[in-house]
């Protein structure tokens, strides 16, 4: 039963048990108060649903596939179990990337425990040298099981 419908009975209720007009009235204004409450809450209430449901599909895109890494992030733990160590310009350049995003994808690396500092940058009169990582016994263990290590 929809509000109007519910709205409808009751001033049919009110009307038929002797209540005085005043009451009715007042009735009829309360219930009405009532009905528009209810739609704003509905729409509202399908506002928040739709909402929910673009923020759960947002959510399905961002999460790896069957326990996966992204796959630039595969790309590079497959790079850091080939070579010994390395820097992020010196992946960046393996990889074709920007360095911004091998920097992220070195923290995904890091966040998961398949990658660690092996040793930190040094400044000489000569110039620098960036910190460099290598991949962890977790790391070579994710690229054995899912073909990385070919």
């Amino acid at each position: 039963m929809g509000g109007g419908e519910i709205v409808k009975d009751v001033i049919r209720i009110a009307s038929t048990a002797g209540l005085n007009k005043d009451v009715i009235d007042l009735l009829k204004e309360k219930i009405s108060l009532l009905a528009e409450q209810n739609t704003t809450l509905e729409k509202s209430n399908a506002a928040l649903q739709k909402k929910n449901t673009e923020l759960e599909q947002q959510l399905a895109n961002l999460q790896p596939s069957s326990g996966r890494l992204h796959a630039d992030t595969e790309r590079f733990l497959q790079l850091l179990f080939r070579h010994k160590e390395m820097s992020v310009t010196q992946a960046a350049a393996f990889l074709g990337m920007t360095h911004g995003m091998t920097d992220y994808h070195k923290g995904v690396l890091f966040d998961a425990r398949m990658a660690v500092w092996t040793g930190v940058g040094i400044k000489t009169g000569f110039g620098s040298s960036e910190p460099q990582f290598c991949i962890t016994q977790k790391g070579r263990e994710y690229a054995v099981r899912h073909g990385l290590a070919a």
